[in-house]
């Protein structure tokens, strides 16, 4: 994490009950409790909805309950969203049954180190202590003493985020993915 007065820890998920964003405002009060008044937890994905708006009232609930007020934002859908993911010292991610962690890669290819949950894809899209730290799913507890390791270690979240880009470039850049596009056409006219 760089040198700020004020550390941003994201979260970049939509807002359903899988990409845990109770759990989220859970791990602020805990990190606030660590880090004081220090942080910001800033929160992005669509909140918009019918089949959103009891979670999205839970959410805001937890905020007040925890004191947050002043710290948490619920920030709604941004595009693009790499300008933000780049203003963040560490992105949370503490979704359960991910298929594959995108927005893993995206903080990655931002330089943003990434604290996910040890579940699902996060797995395939994160080598722990490597490219990312992963942490048991629904533990509160490990993410906020993860996110405080990470801040106390500038040079272990400089570690990460260098190996991490440099492997989303290899593996997930624009470049790639147009290159494997191109070997899948070039193998349907042979």
């Amino acid at each position: 994490m760089t040198d700020r007065t004020i550390a941003v820890v994201g979260y970049v998920s939509d807002f359903v009950e899988r990409k845990r964003p109770l759990l989220f405002v859970k791990i602020a009060a805990l990190l606030r409790e660590r880090l004081g008044n220090h942080v910001a937890f800033p929160m992005f994905g669509n909140i918009d909805g019918v089949q959103r708006k009891d979670l999205v009232r839970k959410v805001n609930d937890a905020i007040t309950e925890h004191g947050l007020t002043s710290q948490c934002f619920l920030m709604g859908s941004r595009f693009p969203i790499e300008p933000w993911m780049m203003g963040c010292d560490v992105l949370i991610a503490p979704a359960v049954r991910e298929p594959y962690g995108r927005t893993l890669v995206e903080a990655m290819l931002c330089g943003t180190p990434v604290v996910a949950a040890d579940d699902g894809g996060n797995r395939e899209a994160i080598r722990h202590g490597e490219t990312g730290l992963l942490v048991p799913a629904d533990d509160a507890l490990a993410f906020a003493d993860t996110v405080v390791k990470l801040h106390a270690n500038p040079r272990l979240a400089k570690s990460i985020t260098s190996a991490a880009k440099t492997w989303a470039l290899t593996t997930h850049s624009v470049t790639v993915h147009v290159e494997r596009i191109q070997c899948i056409y070039d193998s349907l006219v042979r």
